[in-house]
């Protein structure tokens, strides 16, 4: 039993000492080509704001970077020669999804939906879903007459928008 006990510490700090080998970047790959590494364990917290990532490091020292300056965002391993797969890319703002108009009366249109039939979830507030129907680039637009005015957040690829019931 002890030897058990102590064959599994052991494995069990190798273990940790290979996940901490295992240390990740986070890389920002600028719209000039230049890429900027940073070590995770050397950050204490990334945020996003005022169209801004902002790096601030374990010693207090803040970094800013402008999100519209860079063109890829993501994270790479120690030992891994291609970067993960979580990134956050670049997006056109033409071809972006949005909605309009926002608030809404009657009628929702859904800017830049997919070519082919997307579903669409319509929740509440609360988490309820309250509806479902499909968009399309032929037919982007679907009536909200039904709905109770209100506060109410779409799903369509999986991303979500909210939007006004007036």
């Amino acid at each position: 039993m002890t030897r058990k006990l102590l064959l599994f510490v052991l494995f069990l700090f190798i273990g940790i000492g290979a996940f901490e080998a295992d240390a990740q970047s986070f890389i920002i790959k600028a719209s000039d080509g230049t890429k900027t590494t940073k070590n995770l364990a050397d950050l204490q917290k990334f945020t996003f704001g005022d169209s801004k990532l902002f790096l601030k490091h374990l010693n207090g020292t803040i970094d800013t970077v402008a999100v519209s300056y860079s063109t890829k965002i993501y994270f790479k391993t120690a030992y891994s020669s291609s970067p993960t797969i979580t990134a956050i890319a670049a997006v056109d703002a033409s071809e972006a999804i949005s909605l309009y108009p926002n608030p809404v009366v009657d009628e929702l249109s859904v800017k830049n939906a997919p070519y082919s039939l997307s579903p669409i979830q319509i929740f509440r507030i609360d988490g309820a879903m309250v509806m479902q129907t499909n968009v399309s680039a032929d037919q982007p637009s679907f009536s909200v007459s039904s709905l109770a005015k209100g506060l109410y957040f779409l799903k369509i690829n999986n991303q979500s928008f909210k939007f006004i019931k007036l």
